[in-house]
């Protein structure tokens, strides 16, 4: 994707070195052309490295300096991701890894009735911080409220506070082991 970074920061090139701009330029072509793809819904989907899964807290922290473009086409991206996370999380709060679709790929089972859309069931604390913060950055910037009450099930927030509960005390009691 040529000229990515001036398209997501425009003006960028002449606020920092021509160095430091060359490794911005390149990470941000290493996030649009190897890293990101989408699901069968048509959203995001933001792989780590060479597995292809995402990570709740990872695509999170990938796309973070988008945040501060104001081009419509990346703001569209943030907020479809952080619609994907939000689905993700509400087949399996206690799953930090995913896969793009339902075909079973993971590391090695963690559990005999794994979802065949987790990748890997390591429960991450971090992963409910980041889809959380990830969608209250995109509300607060680009004024985007309805990513964590979309779904009619369940809200997003309130599976993180019901699920938290169930798991205090040392008790880790998902229903999704029962």
């Amino acid at each position: 994707m040529e000229c990515a970074t001036r398209m997501v920061f425009p003006g960028l090139d002449s606020l920092i070195s021509p160095d430091r701009y060359q490794r911005v330029d390149r990470a941000i072509q290493n996030l649009f052309s190897k890293t990101l793809g989408k699901t069968r819904e048509g959203l995001p989907f933001i792989i780590t490295g060479d597995i292809p899964a995402m990570w709740l807290r990872d695509s999170t922290w990938q796309v973070k300096p988008l945040l501060l473009s104001k081009h419509p086409d990346v703001i569209e991206l943030l907020v479809n991701l952080s619609k994907s996370q939000v689905q993700l999380f509400l087949k399996d709060p206690y799953a930090n890894a995913f896969n793009s679709e339902p075909n079973g790929a993971c590391w090695h089972k963690d559990f005999p009735n794994q979802s065949p859309w987790v990748f890997e069931r390591k429960f991450e604390l971090d992963s409910w911080a980041s889809i959380l913060y990830l969608a209250r950055k995109v509300h607060e910037i680009f004024g985007v409220t309805a990513i964590l009450t979309f779904s009619r099930e369940r809200k997003p927030v309130e599976l993180v506070h019901s699920t938290r509960q169930r798991s205090t005390c040392g008790q880790f009691q998902s229903p999704l082991l029962h």
